[in-house]
């Protein structure tokens, strides 16, 4: 018991206690199915969140996955896998019926966990806890798969928006949500990291920053992957160095043209109204309202109410109208019905007619609840871009190069949205 792990001689070697008391333990099992260790999670608020068994003969964790054994099949079968924090949160994923699901047995992802992986799939994606530690893990686990990069070979990452962890956003958003979350590339990751903290007005500054990038880089060994990585961050360079004259040039030649407000109150408005009558058709498209959410702009307090749906929704699984209703009645928020009783009484005519079948009245609010979304989006982003046109003289506004990155992002998806057909 002492060589595996399970029990420990106390300080004064005295006595033997349990290694995980007040811990629920978990089988941590080789790919064949044997089991090597085991984890334990705290019940209740003490630290660590999770621990494991020390490492022994046969157990190391960090060449081990927990789940793996269970997950090989589904990962082979699915060609990916999703790497998540802890015990809990691998469990809560297979159980919405997500089976490739797996965790590292540490604070962030090892080369050695990574290459095991690489055997049943060529990009594993990285989904860690949606906090600082969880956010640290992630730059780690990144720089750690640097040297092992080969050709066709990677790994993707993603964050659970609105949750603090896999777990959380699974019980509150469900399955299709979370499989739908974006997921960024290593390079994106990456190169992230490296602007995050840097300055270029400077020939200085700029220089400094290619010697890190090339630094960075140079951990990659595959030959072939790090000039291919090295021409796209250099590229980078350059249109962050050069970004400031082709964005002041860019934006001159764009007159700064007012945003309707009274077009993105009645869209907000027409959202209000889609998601009290129809929520769980509504609680689909929450991801994708968060990711172009109108925030600090002058729609006062119907964007603050749609804010607040919004937060309800995402945090019940399942809800109906009626429970909508009383939650919103619970925080005092039940004069929104009379804030949006117009467009209520517009969209409940519209589908008080006779549909044939249920399932063509949820195709059509889900067609028009997707048009007024995208409109909101269009709304958004104007109002974005025209914030930065009337600040583009501002010089300190346009060394940032990030905000170059923001414009040509925004055109690029205004243009996309512009073009979807419902």
């Amino acid at each position: 018991m002492l060589r595996a792990g399970l029990i420990k001689k106390s300080d004064n070697n005295q006595a033997n206690y349990t290694y995980f008391r007040d811990r629920v333990m978990f089988p941590i099992t080789d790919a064949k199915g044997r089991v090597i260790a085991f984890g334990g999670r705290i019940m209740g608020d003490g630290q660590p969140k999770y621990l494991n068994s020390p490492e022994t003969e046969i157990f190391n964790k960090g060449e081990n996955l927990y789940g793996l054994s269970q997950a090989i099949s589904s990962i082979r079968e699915f060609d990916t896998a999703i790497l998540v924090e802890g015990y809990m949160d691998v469990i809560s994923l297979v159980k919405a019926g997500i089976p490739y699901a797996v965790a590292p047995l540490g604070t962030a992802l090892t080369e050695k966990q990574v290459m095991k992986l690489w055997h049943y799939t060529s990009e594993p994606a990285v989904c860690f806890d949606n906090d600082t530690a969880g956010a640290n893990a992630m730059i780690k686990s990144a720089l750690r798969t640097l040297p092992i990069l080969k050709a066709g070979y990677s790994v993707k990452f993603t964050n659970v928006v609105g949750a603090k962890d896999p777990d959380e956003f699974i019980v509150a958003r469900g399955k299709e949500a979370f499989l739908e979350l974006d997921k960024k590339n290593l390079d994106e990751i990456l190169w992230n990291y490296l602007v995050s903290n840097y300055r270029f007005e400077t020939p200085e500054h700029k220089a400094k920053f290619e010697m890190e990038i090339e630094a960075l880089l140079n951990n990659i060994k595959d030959e072939k992957v790090k000039g291919y990585y090295l021409g796209d961050f250099k590229r980078r360079l350059k249109e962050r160095i050069y970004g400031k004259r082709l964005y002041k040039k860019d934006l001159s030649n764009n007159s700064v043209s007012k945003v309707s407000i009274k077009s993105g109150v009645n869209e907000a408005k027409s959202l209000i109204a889609y998601c009290l009558l129809f929520p769980e058709i509504a609680k689909n498209f929450v991801e994708d309202y968060y990711n172009y959410q109108v925030l600090k702009i002058e729609l006062d307090e119907i964007n603050n109410y749609l804010n607040k749906v919004m937060d309800i929704l995402t945090l019940k699984k399942d809800i109906s109208e009626s429970e909508l209703k009383e939650e919103l009645e619970k925080s005092n928020l039940n004069h929104i019905y009379t804030a949006v009783s117009s467009e209520i009484e517009i969209i409940t005519r519209k589908f008080k007619r006779k549909f044939k079948d249920e399932s063509e009245k949820q195709k059509l609010v889900k067609q028009d609840f997707g048009l007024r979304l995208t409109n909101y989006k269009i709304f958004a982003i104007n109002k974005e871009i025209s914030m930065i046109k009337s600040q583009a003289n501002n010089e300190d506004f346009l060394n940032d190069g990030t905000l170059w990155e923001r414009y040509v992002f925004l055109k690029s998806e205004k243009e996309k949205l512009e073009n979807l057909n419902f």
